[in-house]
């Protein structure tokens, strides 16, 4: 099976570590729900997104996961609605070929608009 990889984090110049960690830790739980959605987790791989707040391996309000096939990543678009809210979700992809893209997104709109550029991403580079 080829899995696609998700990384979340999120953003808030206002918003302190403690803060955008435990939004990210309230979401695991709900993610761990969605079928399809495998190996739900905190981000800590050194690499992280430009602008996260990273102290050692943890990254505050990022969160990894995988999913089956590309189908399934919109059956996360109600994270934008939990987590936008003023702030940023940058959301990295990596497809089963090992491509990757960057989106970014400010408003809910933004979010849905980049999960559908997300799953086009992920049907081309399968």
């Amino acid at each position: 099976m080829s899995e696609i990889q998700v990384i979340l984090a999120l953003m808030d110049a206002e918003d302190d570590a403690d803060r955008l960690q435990a939004s990210a830790q309230n979401l695991l739980p709900l993610l761990r729900e969605v079928e399809g959605i495998e190996e739900v987790g905190l981000f800590t791989e050194a690499e992280t997104p430009d602008g996260s707040k990273s102290f050692g391996a943890i990254v505050p309000g990022a969160l990894k996961f995988l999913v089956e096939n590309s189908q399934i990543l919109q059956g996360v678009a109600w994270v934008g609605d939990r987590l936008i809210n003023g702030r940023t979700l940058k959301m990295k992809v990596k497809a089963p070929n090992g491509s990757e893209v960057e989106l970014e997104a400010k408003s809910r709109e933004d979010f849905d608009y980049q999960l559908q550029q997300a799953i086009a991403f992920c049907n081309q580079n399968r």
